[in-house]
């Protein structure tokens, strides 16, 4: 695992395109700075990715915290989409980029 931090604040994305630049290795994840990942999320896709040749894509589900720690599920709101899932992704994005695993 190789984690990039930038020396200066930047928009997430000018962020992102320095990681990817810097980025070595079959798998490639992003946390945002006020983002959390639960301990096994990285194992998790991981594994799944290694059993499943095929898969390019893996996220988890979101938990929102709002200011007053009230909390709300994505998926409870909009169930993933298995499969062939671009036609479904360019209707909505449900997939928050801090959940998202992608095969190098």
């Amino acid at each position: 695992m190789r984690y990039f931090r930038g020396e200066t604040i930047v928009p997430l994305g000018a962020g992102r395109n320095l990681a990817l630049a810097q980025a070595r290795g079959r798998y490639l994840a992003f946390l945002d700075c006020d983002d959390l990942w639960r301990p096994e999320k990285l194992a998790a896709q991981t594994a799944l990715f290694e059993v499943q040749p095929r898969v390019g894509l893996a996220c988890t589900d979101t938990e929102i915290f709002d200011g007053r720690g009230m909390r709300r599920r994505l998926f409870a709101e909009a169930a993933p989409v298995r499969g062939k899932a671009f036609a479904a992704l360019m209707e909505r994005q449900w997939i928050s980029m801090s959940s998202a695993m992608i095969r190098a």
